[in-house]
């Protein structure tokens, strides 16, 4: 019995050390965004990275996170992400997709460097965007369009809107409803689409992104 009792006073004294060293931990300050922010996150489902430009290794994204110029994000394998950029523009990336956000010397313009994979574009009103991917230059005026970057060509589809692709062979401006690829050294090209709306099946499985993300965006906490 009196081991009992010791062994009791024992534990609550090391509890009441434990409470008094941890009481004065200062807590850690959330990390606040650049000046110059682009986009912040609001949505990830798996395993989201990001390499910020003054970094060399690749830390996990969480929910608002804000993201600069010069960072680069990737999704990994069955992954997903969204991110609000601050146009109020979103975009969905499906999983193997890795983006870069450049540093842009025009004011208002939001650049974006697509490395590979797939992404959603999407706005309740048109916005300008410049997208640079390995094939083809896409300039962007809005409101929902497709696109997807694979080893040998990049494919636009656009939804709603209009997306003027162009590369050093020639260009063309796709309306809703058209889409078009270019490979390495061919002019961009209208290709036929059967269903384009089945290459973004896989947006659908996002939770919703309530309208508050987008109240928020002009003034972050």
């Amino acid at each position: 019995m009196n081991e009992r009792r010791l062994c009791r006073s024992l534990a609550l004294v090391l509890y009441s050390l434990c409470a008094f060293l941890l009481s004065d931990v200062p807590a850690v300050p959330a990390v606040e965004p650049c000046d110059d922010w682009l986009t912040r996150v609001v949505s990830v489902q798996g395993s989201v990275q990001a390499r910020r430009a003054s970094e060399t290794r690749w830390t996990t994204l969480a929910l608002n996170d804000y993201l600069c110029p010069g960072d680069m994000i990737r999704v990994q394998e069955n992954s997903r992400a969204a991110l609000l950029l601050r146009n109020e523009a979103i975009i969905r990336l499906d999983q193997n997709t890795t983006i870069t956000l450049p540093e842009t010397e025009i004011s208002k313009t939001i650049n974006i460097d697509f490395l590979s994979g797939v992404a959603l574009f999407f706005s309740r009103f048109p916005f300008s965007l410049r997208i640079f991917t390995p094939f083809v230059n896409a300039h962007i005026e809005g409101t929902e369009f497709l696109v997807q970057v694979s080893q040998s060509d990049t494919f636009i589809s656009v939804y709603e809107g209009k997306v003027h692709a162009s590369n050093q062979a020639g260009g063309m401006t796709l309306q809703r409803g058209e889409s078009a690829a270019a490979r390495d050294g061919e002019p961009p090209s209208s290709r036929a689409v059967m269903n384009p709306r089945d290459a973004v099946h896989w947006a659908l499985y996002y939770p919703p992104i309530p309208d508050r993300d987008l109240d928020d965006l002009v003034s972050p906490t």
